[in-house]
């Protein structure tokens, strides 16, 4: 079941809806909801090709990006902030400019696939922010992942 925190009910309606597009893969996708934003972070492996900032030819068939970009294309009024993590292994800079890449990569592809790009963001978390331990392969592949998080759009 996803993780739902704060008290926002159209949060909860979306995360809802987006944790019942997701059941073949409930357990490489998590969800967090708060009452300003919807977070999604999806393993790297899963969307881009091992040590590329290449897209998988299926990445936007994979449902977790699938189930966003459905999402995305029904809430108009929603913004994506993409950012993709890398794990402690190279460089900082190295790890920034890839991670990145990695970002715009995916952001260019949601684009291309009819969302418009002012509502999408690309960050390169590098290897920031690790969620685990970077000493064991494991951890190291859980650290790898992209960050998706929907918020409702500002201004005009």
């Amino acid at each position: 079941m996803p993780e739902i925190r704060g008290r926002y009910c159209n949060w909860i309606g979306l995360a809802l809806l987006l944790w019942s597009m997701l059941p073949a893969v409930a357990m490489s996708a998590v969800i967090r909801a708060d009452e300003d934003h919807l977070t999604l972070w999806v393993a790297a492996s899963l969307l881009f090709e091992p040590d590329s900032s290449a897209l998988k030819s299926d990445a936007l068939r994979q449902q977790p990006l699938e189930a966003v970009l459905h999402l995305l294309k029904r809430r108009r009024a929603l913004v994506a902030q993409i950012t993709v993590f890398t794990d402690n292994i190279g460089g900082a800079t190295a790890n920034q400019s890839f991670s990145a890449a990695r970002a715009k990569a995916l952001c260019s592809a949601l684009s291309a696939a009819g969302i418009r790009a002012a509502r999408l963001s690309a960050h390169g978390g590098g290897a920031v922010e690790a969620i685990s331990s970077n000493d064991t392969p494991e951890g190291r592949q859980e650290n790898r992942r992209v960050e998706i998080r929907l918020a409702p759009a500002t201004g005009p």
